[in-house]
């Protein structure tokens, strides 16, 4: 009780301090709370301003008019920007299946993952196998007439002859890369008979080569640390060619030229190399035949002989000769060249009563109406001599029923002769369907 009596004199002595002391408290307190309420009711009125700015915009936003006047000529553009209804590829563009696609599924836009591109896939074979680097560029079996006997040579094809029979969207991709290397200022190309060498002083950087008729591009990179990633970078360190370039990737979509532009970005910016300006010219290399370019030194004649005269008569093979009961994609490729398996795709389609008016008009179809099958999914699942055709396809649920363009594809093996009707084939499933003895019939 002390204690508080003390207290209570304490404070009739210091009135005046106190009041003081608790007239700056309500005073500050009145101050926070008056802040408070301005900073909300700023808000709220810029929310309202935003609001209607943005009705003013709406219009042209739903227009269009937010994109840029001028897009960039070296950007790629992404595939899922484009429009669902864009034609399908040219023949001679589709040689190849995508590895990682398994055999009894057709690609439609719906089954596509997030990230990939639903107008034009990545082409590709599967085969990722390199043990032998100069079979890949040899083919075209064909006999020289020599005192009656017969002789067996290939073509063995420089990257520049791979080049030039090359489709254009091939070469427009090389050339898409080759103005991107040259935008850096000390990064150098040299070109050889297989390759063409990317390097900086002395250190190579990458290679750009064919492996077949694919366009691709190896990298001074460790494969395995871009697993799981999206580049998906092929191993190929126990091959020797690869030794300073021992990640690959086929460049078989504009998608792919994107990625393979990321990781020589990522190359050159650890070798200290400046990028200028980027350049783009309009790369085109007219077509040659195997004949024009072995003129000009850019195919070789290979025989199991030792020398080929150019006075001998060459004949190539009739196809009925090379028929046999099983055939694999790679020997396909090695034993028909593309201008043969051209002129049988071209005579099937002479042959039919569609028009090229009415081809169009297929091939415009949205995607999700298309479906592509492997040619070792057919051998799978029909007999010797079958007819293959659409509606045979979907009875047996090998391409999804609202399918109304079917394109066959090349990959494994084809062990029996079938008929196969469709509406597009690769130039590689013609020769396949060829060397067992099938028909191509094209709708």
């Amino acid at each position: 009780m002390l204690l508080v009596q003390k207290i209570l004199e304490w404070c009739q002595e210091n009135m005046t301090i106190l009041l003081c002391v608790a007239g700056v408290v309500v005073a500050f307190l009145i101050i926070v709370i008056a802040l408070s309420v301005s900073a909300k009711r700023k808000k709220k009125k810029a929310s309202r301003s935003d609001k209607e700015r943005f009705a003013e915009v709406a219009p042209a936003l739903e227009e269009g008019e937010k994109q840029p006047a001028e897009q960039p000529v070296e950007e790629v553009v992404a595939e899922e920007e484009q429009p669902a209804e864009q034609p399908a590829e040219e023949v001679v563009a589709e040689e190849e299946k995508p590895a990682e696609q398994p055999a009894e599924e057709v690609v439609a836009e719906e089954e596509q993952p997030a990230e990939e591109e639903p107008e034009e896939e990545d082409e590709d074979d599967g085969d990722d196998n390199f043990a032998d680097e100069d079979e890949e560029e040899e083919e075209g079996i064909s006999l020289v007439q020599e005192g009656g006997i017969k002789v067996v040579f290939r073509y063995q094809y420089s990257f520049m002859a791979r080049l030039i029979q090359s489709p254009e969207e091939v070469q427009r991709r090389y050339g898409e890369l080759r103005d991107f290397i040259a935008s850096y200022d000390r990064a150098k190309t040299n070109l050889s008979w297989k390759q063409v060498r990317v390097y900086t002083g002395r250190k190579t950087l990458a290679m750009i080569l064919f492996k077949g008729r694919k366009l691709c591009i190896s990298f001074a990179l460790n494969a395995q640390d871009y697993d799981d990633t999206k580049y998906r970078l092929i191993d190929v360190s126990d091959i020797k060619r690869f030794e300073k370039t021992p990640s690959l990737m086929k460049l078989t979509s504009p998608r792919k030229v994107k990625y393979a532009k990321e990781l020589l970005a990522a190359i050159f910016e650890e070798q200290q190399l400046i990028q200028g300006e980027v350049v783009p010219t309009e790369y085109r290399l007219p077509y040659q035949t195997t004949e024009e370019l072995i003129n000009i030194n850019l195919v070789k004649l290979l025989s199991n002989r030792d020398k080929v005269h150019s006075s001998q008569m060459i004949e190539p093979i009739s196809i009925s000769e090379m028929i046999r009961d099983r055939i694999t994609l790679r020997e396909a490729e090695l034993m028909v060249s593309d201008e043969v398996a051209a002129a049988v795709y071209e005579q099937s389609k002479a042959e039919t009563q569609t028009t090229e008016e009415e081809r169009a008009v297929k091939r415009s179809v949205p995607r999700s109406l298309k479906g592509e099958i492997n040619i070792d999914t057919l051998s799978e699942n029909f007999k010797a001599r079958d007819v293959v055709t659409l509606e045979v396809l979907k009875e047996k649920k090998l391409v999804p029923q609202k399918v109304e363009f079917v394109k066959i594809l090349a990959r494994g093996v084809l062990d029996k002769p079938l008929t196969i009707v469709a509406d597009d084939f690769s130039l590689n499933a013609v020769k396949m369907i060829m060397l067992t003895g099938g028909t191509v019939r094209i709708v």
